[in-house]
């Protein structure tokens, strides 16, 4: 059955089953006696990536998070909606960051105040990237530029990006909802094909890059421009606050040289020397998957009870 036959009845029970009003609880706060970690990750790389909830972390292991009070940040590809959905199913109620750092979102009451923040419903957002008919505008015109012919969720139906990411109806309208970015497939295959589409896209201010199966456009000119407003507001509010990050390759760099305690989880095409290069302080996880997500979040979870790091050590390290 193909999404325009799918009844309105269809559509309001999937609503309220995947995507019900968002309605931040109390803020969870961060004042904590000692030195606070708060935890960035992108927990799966990307929410609409197939199995990618197979490298999540045990239930164990985010309970904990909770249990010592160390706020979980997302920060993901997906979109708003998509990370709302992910927020309420790991019952959480914290900041998160959308599409490759296009937008911050605030819970409302979470921080004293949020600099050049816009109010919505719930949340006070900070964005840092451009609209998304305008980045979908300029990928076009770069692809027609270069003569190099893509194919992008703007151009998909609901059942086309539901296929090719192997999730449901509802969750695939969820990954169509985009604000700040688009992912994107090239049709010609080869290297100078990308190259060329890249720099027609950067020509027109957009910023191209590749994560797993696909490319994706932004207007985001600094990836780390959003961590790194969160970071100071954590700072803000709490100086004492050790920051962390937990992420499993080398595109998250921009997010790991922003915090204190930047960690990858291992997987086989890692280069760690190359790794350690880019980022000296990196410490490399000896597991891989689910069990590396676990092995970084205890080792966290062991500086928060030992109060190890300090926010003085932090800046001794620097």
């Amino acid at each position: 059955m193909s999404t325009e036959q799918l009844s309105a009845s269809y559509w309001r029970r999937a609503a309220r089953r995947i995507l019900r009003p968002w309605r931040p609880r109390t803020p969870e706060g961060f004042s904590f006696p000692g030195a606070p970690i708060v935890v960035l990750t992108d927990l799966d790389g990307s929410p609409q990536e197939h199995g990618a909830r197979s490298n999540w972390p045990a239930k164990e292991a985010l309970d904990a998070l909770r249990r010592f009070r160390m706020p979980l940040v997302i920060s993901s590809s997906g979109t708003r909606v998509e990370i709302e959905h992910l927020q309420q199913e790991l019952n959480i109620c914290h900041p998160f960051i959308a599409e490759n750092g296009g937008a911050l979102f605030v819970p409302l009451g979470y921080f004293p105040s949020v600099a050049n923040a816009t109010h919505g419903p719930g949340y006070q957002s900070v964005e840092f990237g451009v609209p998304y008919h305008v980045v979908v505008d300029g990928i076009r015109l770069a692809s027609e530029e270069v003569r190099v012919p893509i194919a992008g969720f703007s151009d998909l139906s609901i059942d086309q990006i539901a296929a090719d990411c192997q999730l449901s109806l509802p969750m695939a309208r969820l990954a169509k909802l985009r604000e700040f970015s688009e992912p994107f497939r090239i049709l010609h295959s080869g290297q100078s094909a990308q190259s060329r589409l890249f720099e027609a896209a950067h020509r027109r201010k957009l910023r191209c890059f590749t994560r797993r199966r696909y490319h994706y456009v932004t207007g985001v000119v600094d990836p780390a421009a959003s961590v790194r407003a969160l970071v100071e507001l954590y700072r803000e509010a709490c100086p004492e606050v050790v920051t962390a990050a937990i992420v499993d390759g080398l595109g998250d760099l921009a997010v790991l040289r922003e915090v204190d305690v930047p960690i990858v989880v291992h997987n086989p095409p890692l280069d760690a020397a190359r790794l350690l290069r880019k980022v000296p302080t990196a410490h490399l996880t000896s597991a891989s998957g689910a069990e590396g997500w676990n092995e970084a979040i205890f080792s966290l979870i062991d500086l928060r009870v030992s109060g190890s790091l300090e926010h003085s050590e932090r800046k001794e390290a620097q």
